[in-house]
């Protein structure tokens, strides 16, 4: 579920082994605005789903407004 790997994600950037695309650690802001995010705008429509695809209209709905 997209829920579950949020969540992994948000735990690998907080302790390190998932870093930025510079190779560094994320900053805590930047984690805190992603978690901000994905609480707001990402999970509470694709929580429940598995990976959605730009072939899914509810997908690019949820995007474009």
């Amino acid at each position: 579920m997209l829920a579950e790997a949020a969540e992994e994600w948000l735990a690998g950037a907080r302790d390190g082994t998932i870093r930025n695309r510079s190779g560094d650690d994320y900053k805590q802001s930047t984690i805190r605005a992603y978690e901000k995010e994905l609480q707001r705008r990402v999970l509470p429509v694709f929580g429940n789903a598995g990976s959605p695809t730009f072939a899914d209209p509810t997908f690019r709905t949820s995007w474009t407004g």
